[in-house]
């Protein structure tokens, strides 16, 4: 995935904050970052490069002025389109080979990891 990133100037850190963006516009930085199950100040530390390339905005809630609202700029679509589609080329590699219960598989397992992984975020350290 990286390789296919490169030729677009994305990072895999960018592309995940890009395609959670074209998939659910309006989110909070908070919600994004319990999205990609990684602290705020990892989320804060790549936006402002989104935001300097005219990828991203970032707003304050109308509601909350402590919440600052995330948006795709129109270039920022652009280029989440074009990364979304190199990603799905690489399923289609991936999975050219496959026998019919690998998805099934590979989803369960998928499963498991995002379910331990969400626990262990939700415990502290050493229990």
């Amino acid at each position: 995935m990286t390789a296919a990133l490169e030729p677009l100037g994305l990072s895999l850190s960018q592309y995940d904050i890009l395609a959670n963006l074209a998939r659910q516009p309006d989110l909070a930085q908070g919600e994004l970052a319990g999205r990609l199950l990684v602290g705020k100040s990892a989320v804060s530390m790549t936006l402002p490069d989104l935001e300097r390339r005219g990828l991203v905005t970032r707003e304050r809630d109308a509601e909350d002025g402590r919440i600052r609202r995330l948006k795709l700029t129109p270039k920022g679509q652009a280029l989440a389109g074009s990364a979304l589609a190199a990603h799905a080329a690489i399923l289609d590699v991936m999975m050219s080979n496959a026998e019919p219960d690998d998805s099934a598989k590979v989803e369960a397992a998928m499963g498991r990891i995002y379910r331990a992984l969400k626990a262990a975020r939700a415990e502290p350290p050493g229990g």
